[in-house]
């Protein structure tokens, strides 16, 4: 959905006050609403949204804090009606932005046969902001080559399908046997690229069957481990 590359950790976005929200906007215009609580800024006409957007972003956050990890920056978020390439959501490595369409433009986008395909719009935007999130959290971990774009995008479908509640994530597990061990060869970026949906599927179903999961996410964002190679 987009792509992580290079650590955004280190705080949990105490730098925005804690107020209801801060609003500001011009007629005819986006209105940029400040999370509270959060270093999060989010761009978007329709003001129920924002609000939406800084529940998903928090959730996020205490995604990445039950392992001990954190942004070290602020992020800004811009929902939109239309995203070019076509995709979901997107991250603009070492920008600190990230770019998600809105429920409504998520409906009419996202494959009718794909793996989320279930999901309620609303709730398919949440996971998608915490996907988008994920990259951000990654980008800045040292990459042994040009990109590590299978990595991001295993720690970043990972934590979407499991943060998905139950009644969402069934129809997904139901794709795959858990007690099947799933090899590290199984995630690579030819996969990503060809069939993105089995690599969604191997990468949350990888992550769920290692014994610390804490342990290996730590070693991810270390740089320690890497499920991409040198291009010939």
């Amino acid at each position: 959905m987009g792509r992580g590359g290079s650590a955004r950790r280190k705080s949990t976005g105490g730098a925005a006050p804690a107020l209801a929200a801060l609003l500001w906007a011009l007629p005819g215009t986006a209105s940029e609403t400040l999370c509270p609580g959060i270093d999060i800024r989010v761009t978007t006409q329709d003001v129920g949204l924002a609000g939406r957007t800084c529940r998903a972003a928090g959730a996020a956050i205490e995604t990445f804090a039950a392992c001990g990890h954190s942004l070290d920056t602020g992020l800004s978020i811009t929902i939109l009606d239309r995203l070019d390439p076509v995709c979901l959501g997107l991250f603009h490595c070492g920008t600190d932005r990230i770019e998600v369409l809105s429920p409504a433009a998520i409906a009419t986008t996202r494959r009718p046969d794909g793996i989320f395909a279930h999901v309620p719009a609303e709730r398919m935007f949440d996971s998608i902001v915490l996907h988008e999130m994920t990259h951000a959290l990654y980008d800045g971990t040292p990459c042994p080559f040009r990109h590590c774009v299978a990595t991001s995008e295993y720690l970043a479908y990972a934590f979407q399908i499991d943060a998905l509640s139950p009644e969402d994530r069934a129809p997904i597990a139901a794709r795959m046997d858990l007690a099947q061990p799933v090899k590290r060869d199984a995630i690579n970026a030819m996969l990503l690229m060809l069939a993105p949906d089995r690599f969604a599927l191997n990468a949350w179903a990888h992550l769920e069957q290692r014994a610390d999961r804490c342990a290996w996410i730590d070693g991810i964002l270390q740089g320690g481990i890497v499920f991409d190679h040198a291009l010939p």
